[in-house]
């Protein structure tokens, strides 16, 4: 009942349910190049948001992690498949 009356858990609900739309609209119109350096900041804004809204620690395995990822969706994006 808690989760029902969270603004926070609601917010994250609908960000959930709208981001993958919206990166793969912009994959559909072509703009591959911006889907996926839209999924980096992705990531980026979600670590950034739990900081700094929700109090999370990020400790050195979490911040690597995610620049492991973005390293490996910018390597993805300048690849010639």
């Amino acid at each position: 009942m808690i989760l029902a009356k969270s603004l926070p858990f609601w917010a994250g609900m609908v960000c959930l349910r709208v981001e993958p739309v919206r990166v793969a609209r912009g994959l559909v119109q072509g703009a591959g190049e911006h889907g996926l350096s839209d999924a980096v900041a992705g990531y980026v804004v979600v670590a950034a948001v739990s900081v700094l809204w929700m109090g999370e620690i990020m400790n050195a395995a979490k911040v690597l992690g995610i620049a492991l990822i973005c390293v490996g969706v910018i390597l993805v994006s300048r690849s010639s498949a």
